[in-house]
């Protein structure tokens, strides 16, 4: 009598089994899915961290130069060519759709430094200047500052 109630109570059960064993795949299906997502945004992150860090990383030299060369001389350089070969052994060549800007003012002490790159789908500008007070010549809103530089988005209609 017990071994023919095993029959009776093992059919619900192996159904029972196979309505888990279908969770359990859609589970884990939804498990990589989602790990599949997490690792794509962190790597996404991670390299619009790098795009983002780029700029003042290759050319933060570039304004050593600069008050070097001001320290120096007593004024600006006219233009980034007079910092070769004593303050800088060479001028970083600007990459793709990049635009780098320098300018010495009328006073001959100041100047301002801008390098204007693609960044994600924004267009920014890296700037710096020998005063606060200035501004790139450009129309675009301050976003926030990276390493000392204040990035400015360029406004687009």
């Amino acid at each position: 009598m017990y071994y023919e109630n095993i029959g009776f109570w093992n059919a619900p059960l192996i159904s029972i089994l196979k309505c888990m064993k279908k969770i359990l795949i859609g589970i884990l299906v939804v498990v990589v899915c989602a790990g599949t997502a997490f690792v794509a945004m962190i790597y996404m992150g991670l390299r619009r961290l790098g795009e983002e860090d780029r700029v003042p990383r290759d050319y933060t030299r570039v304004l050593q130069a600069i008050c070097a060369y001001s320290d120096t001389n007593g004024v600006a350089p006219s233009s980034l060519k007079d910092l070769t070969p004593q303050f800088l052994p060479a001028i970083p060549a600007p990459r793709s759709g990049e635009m780098v800007f320098y300018k010495r003012m009328t006073d001959l002490t100041n100047w301002t430094f801008a390098v204007t790159t693609d960044v994600g789908s924004s267009r920014w500008t890296y700037f710096q200047a020998s005063t606060a007070s200035a501004h790139p010549e450009t129309s675009t809103n301050q976003i926030g500052t990276i390493h000392c530089w204040r990035i400015f988005q360029e406004n687009r209609k």
